[in-house]
């Protein structure tokens, strides 16, 4: 991928590019010809940026490699947070879902818990994680992910507690429905499967169909491999 600075006749955008493989090969020539590689990318990516962008006047390769999964500080939807670059359509979150033990424990339950108790404890785990997703998610208003969650309490109260199979079909329970949502919330690329709460698009899928786009104030944050030291580049000073 590339980051691009777009200027045309409406605005300036600073989009996530997404460079065809059959395009590496030119690149790297251009490169073996002399050229440096933000010169041969903005070479490479004209025709693309000028079909993809009406009444342009001008773009600039701000940076002409950009490897998946790299870190981004910006604002998205009116939060600042950080997320990865999943693919030039994709935002992948990176924001981990924290649970109190107390809470954690009652998800697990104990080989004693009456039926009642494991009821209550599984509607409030998941009320906790509801609380977590409307305070630290903000991506996940994508797709109307927080609303349908935020709205769906009464369905998932109605639940049975456990999965069971039913005349041969699995019924999904609370605590199916809570798996799902962890794996949803988790800080990859995995995707939940909520269609019981009336959620169509697979729980966590952060896409973006006509690309994404950062704004000036984005930092690009280069971590050591083990996540202590980091760097941070900002867009507006390249």
């Amino acid at each position: 991928m590339a980051i691009v600075k777009v200027v045309t006749n409406k605005d300036t955008q600073y989009q996530v590019v997404g460079i065809p493989t059959t395009m590496v090969t030119q690149i790297q020539q251009l490169e073996a010809s002399g050229l440096t590689s933000k010169q041969a990318v903005t070479k490479a990516i004209g025709a693309m940026i000028n079909e993809n962008n009406k009444k342009l006047q001008s773009y600039e390769v701000l940076l002409p490699k950009v490897r998946f999964e790299q870190v981004v500080r910006d604002e998205v939807k009116g939060h600042i947070h950080r997320f990865a670059l999943g693919t030039d359509t994709y935002y992948h979150n990176i924001q981990e879902l924290y649970l109190p033990l107390t809470i954690q424990r009652a998800f697990l339950g104990k080989r004693n818990d009456t039926d009642a108790q494991t009821e209550q404890n599984l509607l409030t785990v998941f009320e906790t994680t509801l609380a977590q997703v409307n305070r630290y998610f903000p991506l996940y208003e994508m797709n109307k992910f927080k609303q349908i969650l935020n709205s769906a309490q009464e369905k998932f109260a109605a639940l049975p507690t456990k999965n069971k199979t039913v005349k041969n079909k699995l019924v999904t329970g609370k605590d199916g429905v809570l798996n799902n949502l962890f794996i949803g919330l988790h800080a990859n690329a995995s995707l939940g499967d909520l269609k019981i709460l009336g959620m169509k698009t697979g729980f966590g899928k952060l896409q973006v169909p006509g690309g994404l786009k950062l704004t000036d104030q984005a930092e690009i944050i280069y971590q050591s491999p083990t996540g202590l030291f980091e760097r941070k580049v900002a867009l507006k000073d390249l």
